[in-house]
């Protein structure tokens, strides 16, 4: 019915994918299905320099598919890019199953704050967990809880790219980071903000996301997102909050992490489900690792920099 009573804008969903064979298939799938027009949609993988069967599958099902040498996420996005012809650009990862009216939420979500602020140019939407097992479902929790479908929407500083909408127009002076292999996501965000553009969540607009099924990969995930802090200082990026003792990092850590959970847990009681209470513990250790990985980054930086940051001051 809304599809009929707008013009609707012609939208390019943007895939990076390395060694995605396992769910490039089941995620192109999903989007092929959506409850948009086909002639207002194009599919562009942009494969960086997979070695197994990924661009064999990608083109069975005949969509778009760029390929390049491995120089990581943020060149294979910006790659594609360049290629899209849509106002409306939609980036998720291969390892995302969209929810059929993903497309369709982005774009009415987009369209709203064209009238009511034009400066919202970012729209997240909410991800959820694609859960196999246990590990899966404490994955769901804490790589998703400041962006799970189950909460309101708001504005937002960053947002993952797992799941985020754009107009094509800010592409214009805002670009992924291509120095960036982690944390490129978050650079962009702090980007456009600093332009003036405003990023807000809406969690209708969602997407699965395959999560990781052993405690050993969902450890590392959260030690990896912590690694990129270092760069973020060196290029001016970095949240000031982390620059604090340990002591002040693990009261921000317990007031964030706990503020969305009992967000998360409200919405959880109401629908009957209760696997976050199980799950809370791991939840909690595996923030405390990645905010502490964090904080080991941010010491890192200012026993690398001390002198130069010293100088400033001086200056100053």
């Amino acid at each position: 019915m809304v599809q009929k009573m707008v013009s609707l804008p012609k939208v390019s969903i943007i895939i990076p994918v390395y060694n995605g064979e396992l769910f490039i298939g089941k995620c192109i799938e999903r989007l092929l299905a959506q409850d948009y027009p086909q002639d207002k949609m194009e599919i562009i993988v942009s494969d960086d320099g997979s070695n197994d069967n990924t661009r064999d599958i990608v083109k069975s099902y005949g969509v778009t598919c760029i390929s390049s040498t491995n120089k990581g996420p943020s060149s294979a996005r910006n790659r594609g890019i360049k290629q899209a012809s849509g106002q409306i650009l939609i980036f998720i990862d291969a390892d995302c199953l969209a929810h059929k009216k993903l497309i369709i939420r982005h774009v009415m979500a987009h369209m709203y704050y064209r009238v009511v602020d034009p400066n919202v140019m970012i729209i997240g939407g909410g991800i959820g967990g694609y859960n196999k097992n246990f590990w899966a479902v404490c994955d769901n929790f804490s790589s998703w809880y400041n962006y799970h479908p189950r909460l309101s929407k708001r504005r937002v500083n960053h947002h993952p790219t797992a799941n985020m909408s754009v107009w094509h127009e800010l592409l214009a002076g805002v670009q992924f980071d291509e120095e960036l292999r982690f944390g490129e996501d978050y650079a962009f965000c702090v980007t456009a903000q600093r332009k003036g553009y405003k990023i807000m969540f809406e969690p209708q607009a969602k997407v699965l996301h395959i999560n990781r099924t052993s405690l050993k990969s969902y450890m590392n995930h959260a030690k990896q997102w912590g690694s990129y802090q270092y760069r973020l200082r060196e290029k001016g990026l970095a949240n000031p909050i982390y620059s604090r003792s340990f002591l002040w990092l693990l009261r921000a850590l317990i007031y964030e992490c706990g503020y969305k959970m009992a967000e998360i847990m409200y919405y959880s009681f109401r629908s009957k489900s209760f696997g976050i209470l199980i799950t809370f513990p791991f939840v909690f250790v595996n923030r405390l690792y990645l905010f502490y990985s964090m904080y080991k980054g941010d010491r890192a930086f200012y026993n690398d920099h001390e002198v130069t940051i010293r100088q400033r001051k001086a200056e100053m």
